[in-house]
């Protein structure tokens, strides 16, 4: 369980992450934490919070985010609110890196998604093995864009048994 202040860094996308208030804190209600992340990162594909809105604000660099299809770059200072249900994607600039503070509410079980990404690429294991089990063991609350729920949940329902016969699981 994540506590404020500690750090995790993802070895795959050289991505570091500080909690600054976490889910047991703030009764479930907000993951607060800053994001930095490398210049040229590809961040993450499109995708969207079917529960949690999601907050950026930039603390230091360029942000590039595409909410809806429509691009946006963000600069310090700047932020923009994503509502629950929006496919979004975002990425670095390729000269620099950006640190942005980042808000879910609620916070569901962001965090433990965090701590098990990491930890599974510091151990080199499979991201859609991890992600299948949480998918089934977490509140989550968030999908691919593009692809329906149901061929999602479907996928993560098949793969779920094989991965926890292989000894992967949601949290670390």
């Amino acid at each position: 369980m994540a506590k404020p202040g500690q750090i995790i860094h993802n070895p795959a996308t050289n991505e570091t992450i500080k909690f600054l208030r976490t889910a047991a804190e703030t009764n479930g209600e907000l993951l607060q934490f800053e994001d930095t992340m490398p210049a040229s990162q590809p961040g993450v594909p499109a995708h969207l919070h079917a529960y949690q809105t999601e907050t950026f604000t930039v603390l230091n660099g360029v942000f590039q985010v595409r909410i809806a299809g429509v691009a946006q770059r963000l600069t310090v200072g700047e932020s923009v609110t994503i509502g629950a249900g929006v496919p979004h994607s975002f990425h670095t600039k390729a000269s620099e890196g950006v640190t942005v503070l980042v808000e879910l509410r609620p916070a569901l079980d962001t965090e433990i998604f965090f701590e098990t990404m990491a930890v599974a690429a510091t151990q080199q294991r499979s991201i859609p093995l991890h992600i299948a089990v949480m998918a089934q063991e977490l509140q989550l609350g968030f999908y691919l864009a593009g692809i329906p729920k149901p061929v999602q949940d479907l996928l993560f329902a098949t793969l779920a048994p094989l991965a926890r016969r292989l000894g992967y699981r949601a949290c670390y």
